[in-house]
């Protein structure tokens, strides 16, 4: 897997726990208005929750061991922010004192390639 693709699914998971809660709360509402609701419903979704959040866990945990383990410190901390923390290429730009296209077409594409190297030692 691409080290775009294999971040990505931090970002991923984290829209989809997000789509989940969502789902959730709006479930709460609905069996607080009419006790018709399942409760099963409710409580299999919050498991679902639940499991996603330690796979999103997991997974955010390992990558950051991986960008921590970069030798470019730039690289990581572009990394860190885009991909553990979420920012849009537009706040990291910021954070890091570089222009949005410098980070866009210059710095990220260098920062996977040099995570993709150093994810296959």
């Amino acid at each position: 897997m691409a080290a775009k693709e294999y971040l990505q699914q931090i970002r991923d998971l984290d829209g989809q726990i997000n789509a989940k809660l969502a789902q959730l709360d709006k479930l709460k509402t609905m069996a607080a208005r009419a006790s018709a609701t399942s409760s099963t419903a409710l409580l299999g979704l919050a498991r679902e929750i639940d499991a996603d959040i330690d796979r999103y866990v997991d997974i955010q945990r390992e990558a950051k061991r991986k960008i921590d383990a970069m030798p470019n410190a730039t690289y990581k901390l572009l990394l860190t922010l885009r991909y553990i923390n979420g920012l849009t290429f537009e706040q990291i730009s910021e954070e890091m004192h570089y222009c949005t296209h410098h980070i866009v077409h210059k710095l990220h594409p260098r920062a996977l390639a040099a995570f993709d190297s150093t994810k296959k030692r």
